[in-house]
């Protein structure tokens, strides 16, 4: 058996990395725009979602640039670039769509709502990063970032 320190404990499954967005922010591989990718059957009032049959769900790939659309299996999430990253101090800083990134700017900001939808998330936030990003230049960085 694994140690807790690998697998996050029995009782914490979000360590398990199976909280998952509706909609993930991604570089178009045809014109290198911003585009999306959604997944399919999860109701647009959802923004993240726990499953565990995730493998077998399909996602939309839409760019309102070039207009490409196509239906993607799950496992090639991979073949794409995420749109919202930067580095900051030397750590890279990313966010699964611009919602996320509003939360990761509420967090350094200090202006974080409990009950936010990403609340969720807060806990994967490596306080690492967290300490050296919590200044006004750098919460500026990413807010260019969401204006991209």
């Amino acid at each position: 058996m694994q140690s807790s320190k690998d697998n996050g404990g029995s009782s914490h499954i979000r360590y398990g990395h199976s909280h998952y967005p509706r909609v993930m922010d991604v570089i178009c591989p045809y014109c290198c725009k911003k585009s999306a990718l959604k997944y399919i059957g999860i109701p647009d009032n959802v923004e993240h979602f726990l499953d565990i049959d995730y493998q077998i769900k399909d996602l939309l790939f839409t760019c309102d640039h070039c207009l490409k659309r196509k239906t993607i299996d799950n496992s090639n999430i991979k073949n794409f670039e995420l749109f919202n990253k930067i580095e900051i101090r030397g750590e890279l800083i990313w966010a699964w769509n611009s919602n996320h990134l509003d939360y990761l700017i509420e967090v350094l900001s200090g202006n974080e709502r409990p009950s936010h939808k990403w609340a969720f998330f807060r806990t994967y936030i490596h306080k690492k990063w967290f300490a050296k990003t919590k200044n006004d230049s750098d919460i500026k960085k990413l807010e260019r970032l969401r204006h991209k």
